[in-house]
């Protein structure tokens, strides 16, 4: 008769009225509430940061420090260099109506470093992410290569520092600024 007995408590125990009722809170509603209401705020303060951090980094591509191009005679498809505060475009042409774009993130530059000749010059960027490791860019203006240059390694030296460029100084200053950093490195 014991074992009728203790099969029916179990039964009771494990009826599916009792599985599906919701035990008593251990912390009371209004902290349980308080707690959502703390993870949210959180949530909305981490969607905002990502949210400036998304336009500072669209401000900072859209900001063109520097453009020159190869000189036409000596290439028929003159290329093209863009420096901006995030990375290094280089335009590659090589007929009519093509291009290839080879954007190179500040971070990812080595070195810089340019060969000069007597009206020319040759700028020559170490990326780390690229396969080839050196990208060449020939018979550039030789002030403009040198002025690049000194704009390149000054954005390399302010990364490597941690420096945030884009809302500190006016893009006029900053250009000059740039290359007093780049060309005491």
């Amino acid at each position: 008769m014991a074992t009728k007995n203790s099969s029916s408590s179990r039964r009771k125990l494990l009826s599916p009225e009792s599985l599906y009722q919701r035990p008593p809170p251990l912390v009371p509603d209004s902290i349980i509430s308080q707690g959502h209401q703390e993870a949210v705020k959180d949530l909305i303060k981490e969607a905002d940061k990502n949210v400036q951090k998304f336009e500072s980094i669209a401000n900072r591509s859209a900001t063109e420090l520097y453009r020159l191009s190869t000189v036409f005679p000596f290439d028929f498809f003159p290329d093209t260099i863009i420096i901006d505060l995030a990375k290094v475009s280089l335009v590659t042409r090589v007929f009519f109506f093509t291009e290839r774009i080879h954007s190179v993130f500040i971070q990812d530059i080595l070195d810089v470093f340019i060969e000069t000749s007597l009206f020319f010059a040759t700028l020559n960027i170490v990326d780390q992410g690229f396969v080839e490791n050196l990208i060449t860019i020939r018979y550039l203006k030789k002030d403009q290569a040198i002025k690049a240059r000194r704009i390149i390694q000054g954005l390399v030296v302010a990364r490597k520092q941690g420096i945030e460029l884009s809302a500190l100084i006016p893009t006029s200053d900053l250009v000059s600024k740039l290359e007093n950093i780049g060309s005491a490195r």
